[in-house]
């Protein structure tokens, strides 16, 4: 049978491998936190300026849980529902869209 992941952030999937190079204090110690973790994620949102720089990121999460036998997943994304450039207010939703597009394409519900 398949497998259903409950809990995904599939933008974070670019954050993979990167925990040990999280920023480090003035002084160069490394403090690895939730608060050096929260700064590489928010890093990393500012690399996804376009709707569709997100859906590839978020796209190349749900193929990986595919080839895994995910199929279902409960997606928790929780950007705003505008880009900062685009100038539009909450009422834009491309970027939910995107995700759910992404996870179509991957044949993950």
């Amino acid at each position: 049978p398949p497998f259903v992941t409950a809990h995904t952030h599939s933008f974070q999937r670019g954050l993979r491998g990167k925990g040990e190079s999280y920023p480090r204090r003035p002084d160069g110690e490394e403090t690895p936190s939730f608060w050096t973790w929260r700064e590489a994620m928010y890093g990393l949102v500012q690399t996804l300026g376009s709707v569709e720089a997100f859906k590839r990121q978020t796209k190349r999460c749900f193929e990986e849980m595919a080839a895994a036998g995910i199929t279902t997943c409960g997606e928790f994304h929780y950007f705003h529902h505008a880009l900062p450039e685009s100038g539009e207010g909450d009422e834009n939703f491309e970027l939910d869209e995107a995700v759910v597009q992404a996870a179509r394409e991957a044949n993950v519900r």
